[in-house]
């Protein structure tokens, strides 16, 4: 991971996903992972990571004069 964090840093979400055996288990019921596994590590995983896309859009839109 540490090469990854190195080589690639600017490409990276610095949100990392755990591996989790229900995320295959909610596709497979076709349900969503925060429904079908919610209080999952996985799940919170998720949920940064959408935190981390709105701030990240916001900031873009400030920095380029957007509403």
């Amino acid at each position: 991971m540490q090469l990854w964090l190195h080589t690639h840093a600017r490409r990276l979400v610095p949100q990392p996903l755990h591996e989790d055996a229900r995320v295959p288990a909610a596709l497979a019921s076709k349900q969503p992972l925060g429904r079908y596994a919610a209080n999952s590590l996985a799940a919170a995983d998720v949920d940064g990571l959408v935190l981390w896309c709105l701030a990240e859009a916001a900031r873009r839109q400030h920095r380029e004069g957007g509403p």
